[in-house]
Formats: structure tokens, C-alpha cells, sequence
């Protein structure tokens, strides 16, 4: 497949709070935060990937990032930007959401497929915790196993499956796993995946009732589950996003409801190791 990248430098702009890193990646470098590069790509199959990665020689965890109904991969600018600044290569598929399951199947396992495939170019290491991250409709997305992805698209997706993979880290956040309480969790990820539910404890859309019911069933199933509750955050919190503004507005950088997501998911990939 041929790869269609237009290519920026972005410089950090602030530095995030003492702690948050991944350690052991970078070689001889000092550590993050690092500069960060961000490329916008493409193959034959895909529709465009964001790419964010440290602007720094090093070895780093590969993360893809899925965003939610009627989102794009631009939503994922500011947060994509503060893991990559951490040490981690992030790879944000746009998807066709409004689309059929079979055509948001398409988009995003021929993506997946992709990125593996270039991860090294950004210094993306698959033999570290791959790690899928899903806000909202990508939360749900993120949980379903490679077993379950599979049904229904045989005979037409299956050159973008082969060697598809399980990831070893699950951060689904702001996620809506049920219709109403009561209903059995029908979404389960692949036997051994570590999962961390993020959910805003102000969250209109999905209510953090909604991770915590998740996180029981997912724990009486048999799955190492992290619960993470933001205090005052909202539905657009995990990408920096402010939902009481229409359109959304960034919200800064040092946002801490925003700055604790980020550590969430490097947690999750480091206790992972």
C-alpha cells in the first residue's frame, strides 16, 4: 500500500505534571515530555490516520485511538499530543460512524492493519503493550474482541484481518455499554485483555453509571478492570474537549480532569509491561 502523508512538527506546549511517562523507552534521551511530530496518512484501504509520535529516537508503545459517533481524527489533536509527549506513538483512524457496521468495520480494521504496518517509521514498537484507546462510541468499539469483529464480514473484509490482533490494554472512556441498568453486558474483549473505564464524573451523555455497572460485570467475567472516575468531568473531557460549548472548545493543555485521563492511559500501558 502506498502512504499519503502531509507532515508537521509540533512543538510542546506545556509541560505535563511530574510523573506521567513511560519509562525505559527513549535510549540515550532524557525523558518526556518530548517534542512531538504529527503526520496525517493513508493507504490503498484507509480513509486518514492521524499520527502522533515523539519527535525523539526511542522505542515507544503503539496506542490506536477510535472516536465516537460523528467524530474525526482532528478531535483527538489535543490528547493524542500529550501521550505522544509521554513516550507513546498514537495512531487515530477516521471511520465512517454514521456508516453501516460493516463499513466502520472496514474503515477501521484495514486502518489497524495499516498502522502495524508503518508503526516502525514512528519508532512503534508492537512488541510493547498495544493498547486500544475508544472515547464514547469508540469506547464500546474498543472492547470488541478480534473473534467478534469477525462476524459477519466473511469473504469480504479478509485481507485487512490477516494478522489482525488483540491488543493487550483496553482505556475505554466515556463509554455507553447499556440501554438501561439491568441489561447484561453484551461486549466483551478477548480472554487476558487488561481494561481501564474512564468515566466523567459529570457526564451527561454516558453516565458514570454506565463504566461502574461495566467495570462490575467485566471483574465478575474474569477481567483485570481499573475504574477511573474524573471528578467534574464531562463527556468531552478525555480529548480536551469542553461539550457545554458548540461546538466543542479545547479546553488548555494543563486541563487537570484532562491531564488525569492522560495519566489513566499511561498507567494502564505501563502496568501492562
Amino acid at each position: 500500500m502506498r502512504a499519503t502523508r502531509v507532515t508537521r512538527t509540533m512543538v510542546a506546549m506545556a509541560t505535563i505534571v511530574g510523573g506521567i511517562g513511560l519509562a525505559g523507552c527513549a535510549g540515550g534521551n532524557a525523558g518526556p515530555p518530548y517534542e512531538v511530530t504529527s503526520d496525517v496518512i493513508s493507504g490503498e484501504e484507509t480513509q486518514e490516520i492521524g499520527v502522533w509520535a515523539p519527535d525523539a529516537d526511542g522505542s515507544w508503545p503503539v496506542v490506536i485511538g477510535i472516536h465516537g459517533y460523528g467524530g474525526v481524527q482532528s478531535d483527538w489533536d489535543v490528547v493524542a499530543t500529550e501521550l505522544a509527549k509521554q513516550g507513546v506513538v498514537v495512531f487515530v483512524p477516521e471511520f465512517r460512524s454514521t456508516s453501516t457496521e460493516l463499513d466502520i468495520k472496514a474503515d477501521l480494521v484495514c486502518a489497524m492493519q495499516y498502522a502495524r504496518s508503518v508503526a516502525g517509521d514512528y519508532g512503534g514498537d508492537l512488541d510493547q503493550p498495544y493498547t486500544f484507546v475508544g472515547h464514547s462510541l469508540g469506547a464500546l468499539i474498543a472492547l470488541v474482541s478480534d473473534a467478534d469483529a469477525r462476524s459477519g464480514t466473511e469473504g469480504v473484509l479478509e485481507s485487512c484481518f490477516e494478522g489482525n490482533r488483540d491488543p493487550d490494554v483496553v482505556v475505554a472512556m466515556e463509554g455507553t455499554y447499556y440501554d438501561t441498568r439491568g441489561d447484561d453486558l453484551t461486549v466483551m474483549p478477548a480472554t487476558g485483555t487488561q481494561v481501564t473505564l474512564v468515566a466523567g464524573e459529570n457526564d451527561e451523555t454516558s453516565p458514570v453509571w454506565q463504566s461502574q455497572d461495566a467495570a462490575d460485570a467485566l471483574r465478575a467475567a474474569g477481567y483485570d478492570v481499573t475504574l477511573v472516575t474524573i471528578p467534574g468531568g464531562t463527556h468531552g473531557t478525555p480529548l480536551f474537549l469542553d461539550p457545554s460549548q458548540d461546538p466543542w472548545a479545547p479546553l488548555p493543555t494543563d486541563d487537570p480532569a484532562g491531564q488525569q485521563v492522560v495519566q489513566a492511559i499511561v498507567d494502564a500501558i505501563d502496568s501492562a509491561r
